[in-house]
C-alpha cells in the first residue's frame, strides 16, 4: 500500500524539479535533429576569430545564425580563440558549465536547479550569458558587462555605482581597440 502522505510531501517538495525536467527534457526532445551543442559558443569564438583577423564578426554566419553581440563581448571571448580550432568552442562551453553549477552553489539553490530551463538553454548552446550571475556576484561585474550590456542593469539597480564607474571606464578604454565603426555600420542588418 502507497502512503499518500509520503507522495504528497514528496510531490510539494519537488515539484518545481519535476516541472523543470519535464520541461527540459521536451525542450531538448522536441526537434533533436536541429540539436547542435554549443552553436552559440561556435559563433562567438568565430566571430571574435574573424574581427582578430580584421575582418567583420558581424557577418560570421553559423547555421543562418549571424553574431550580434556589441564589441565588448569579442574581448570576453578572445582568450577562448588561443584553443586550437572546435576545441575553442568546447572549452568555452564548459566554462559556461562550470559557471552554471557555480551560479547554483553561490545562490545556494539546490541541485535540481540546474535543469532551470533558461540555464539549461544557455549551457546546451553554450552561451557567455552562464559567465554573468557568477561575475555578477563578484566583484568582477564589469566584467559581466562584457559579456553581455544588459548586466549593466543589475548593477544600476542595486546602486553598485563604484563598479559602474569601472565599468564606463573600461568600456571608454576599449573603444579604440574595438571595431565600434563596424558594428554601427552593420547595426540594420545586426538589428
Amino acid at each position: 500500500m502507497i502512503d499518500l502522505r509520503f507522495v504528497r510531501i514528496w510531490f510539494t517538495r519537488y515539484w518545481l524539479a519535476i516541472w523543470f525536467a519535464l520541461v527540459t527534457a521536451m525542450t531538448l526532445g522536441i526537434q533533436p535533429e536541429r540539436f547542435d551543442l554549443f552553436i552559440d559558443a561556435r559563433l562567438y569564438v568565430l566571430a571574435t576569430r574573424a574581427w582578430l583577423a580584421g575582418g567583420d564578426p558581424w557577418m560570421v554566419d553559423v547555421r543562418g545564425l549571424l553574431f550580434g553581440a556589441p564589441p565588448p563581448t569579442l574581448l570576453v571571448v578572445a582568450p577562448f580563440t588561443l584553443f586550437p580550432g572546435p576545441s575553442a568552442a568546447f572549452v568555452l562551453g564548459a566554462v559556461g558549465i562550470g559557471a552554471a553549477i557555480l551560479t547554483v552553489r553561490m545562490l545556494r539553490l539546490p541541485w535540481w536547479w540546474l535543469l532551470f530551463p533558461p540555464l539549461v538553454s544557455a549551457v546546451v548552446n553554450g552561451n557567455v550569458q552562464t559567465l554573468l550571475l557568477p561575475l555578477l556576484l563578484t566583484r568582477a561585474a564589469p566584467i559581466a558587462v562584457f559579456a553581455k550590456i544588459y548586466a549593466a542593469v543589475p548593477m544600476v539597480l542595486r546602486g553598485r555605482w563604484r563598479q559602474v564607474a569601472v565599468t564606463i571606464g573600461l568600456l571608454v578604454l576599449t573603444i579604440p581597440l574595438l571595431p565600434w565603426g563596424t558594428f554601427i555600420a552593420d547595426y540594420s542588418i545586426i538589428n
